[in-house]
């Protein structure tokens, strides 16, 4: 219990510092919606940890499986698809069969991490767990496809995909460690449990100055 507080604890504090950030840059001083998208994102991130060490410090264990936390955690990454997905990709991505091969070689993104879920899928025989990572897959694998598409697509629009580069990086990476995290948890692999956690908070409130300068950079 006490490793599980502290990786909740710590992801929790760099949601909340992430979240506070981002409506300080992008909230109060109007930013583009595509960053509002992103800043949601990472409030959900904080109220999944929030639940969770609530509950591990009133029942003294960590909630596995489908509940209101996964659902938070869930949310983030549908608010993560809604920025890549309807605010950008319609702008680099116009249909033309020349973004074939993108579209193509964006799909290894999900195709790992559906092998990666597939991991604790099979070695855990609990219903209320499959459930929750079935969910996880729904939302991650669109999220891993889209952030991989927009660091590799060619930049038609002035810089576009440039600028947001290195955040869909942060996005795509941290999409494994989360992955990496229910893999180590349900398989009681404590360091590396905690490894995947702390990486998952170093990149949560990098998320917002990565994405302040990337929209800094749009031309269009």
């Amino acid at each position: 219990m006490y490793f599980l507080l502290i990786a909740n604890s710590w992801i929790l504090l760099c949601a909340t510092i992430g979240f506070i950030w981002g409506v300080n840059r992008f909230f109060k001083e109007k930013g583009p919606l595509y960053a509002q998208l992103i800043v949601c994102g990472i409030a959900c991130m904080m109220i999944d940890r929030l639940f969770q060490v609530i509950y591990i410090l009133t029942q003294g264990e960590m909630k596995l499986g489908f509940d209101v936390a996964l659902l938070a955690l869930a949310g983030a990454f549908l608010f993560l698809i809604s920025a890549n997905y309807g605010q950008i990709d319609s702008l680099v991505d116009d249909g033309d069969r020349r973004f074939i091969p993108t579209r193509i070689t964006a799909l290894i993104a999900p195709v790992i991490m559906l092998g990666l879920y597939s991991i604790p899928f099979f070695a855990v025989d609990v219903l209320n767990i499959r459930v929750g990572l079935i969910i996880m897959v729904i939302v991650v694998l669109p999220c891993s496809y889209y952030s991989l598409k927009h660091i590799i697509i060619y930049d038609v629009n002035d810089g576009l995909v440039k600028s947001l580069r290195p955040y869909n990086t942060l996005v795509l990476i941290y999409s494994v460690f989360v992955c990496l995290e229910f893999i180590t948890e349900y398989l009681n692999m404590t360091y590396l449990y905690m490894a995947a956690a702390f990486i998952q908070g170093l990149i949560i409130p990098f998320l917002v100055p990565v994405v302040r300068k990337g929209v800094n950079r749009w031309t269009i």
